[in-house]
């Protein structure tokens, strides 16, 4: 067993790209740089280092390449710690169907600028490899890596 000292834990179901679910608690940094209060696990995954720790539910911690993730499902859910930020985002209602043939359905949001206000601009926006999208039951990390189509549901 792996302490991660000051992170604070996420937890959450890891599924790989060949349908493997692994549950666990991510470890997130307990400040982040461009935000007031802790790191959120989608800024934790679109950092560059290619691998991060899980603690599985039994107590062993294992490293998770982040290319080989198709989504993960955040199990808690943890509230916004910016309400101004979250109240200026843009809504993507989405349909996602991944490498595997499952389909996903939410809302993701982004703080696009206005003139970048399209589905396809917020698909294609900057090199970050995840992106969120809530569903009726789940807040998920999706990896664009794995994603084959993508419908706008506007």
């Amino acid at each position: 067993m792996t302490d991660y000292g000051s992170s604070e834990r996420i937890s959450s179901i890891v599924t790989l790209v060949e349908g493997i679910a692994i549950g666990g608690d991510m470890h997130v940094q307990p400040g982040a740089a461009r935000h007031l209060g802790a790191e959120t696990p989608l800024e934790m995954l679109n950092r560059p280092e290619p691998f991060f720790p899980l603690t599985q539910d039994d107590g062993e911690a294992i490293f998770i390449a982040k290319r080989h993730v198709a989504y993960i499902e955040q199990r808690a859910t943890v509230g916004s710690n910016d309400p101004v930020r979250a109240s200026v985002a843009r809504m993507f209602p989405l349909e996602i169907t991944l490498v595997g043939g499952l389909t996903l359905t939410g809302v993701s949001q982004s703080e696009l600028p206005p003139q970048h206000s399209r589905t396809s601009d917020f698909l294609n926006v900057g090199d970050e490899p995840f992106f969120p999208l809530q569903t009726e039951s789940a807040l998920l990390y999706i990896n664009r890596s794995h994603v084959r189509v993508a419908r706008s549901l506007r």
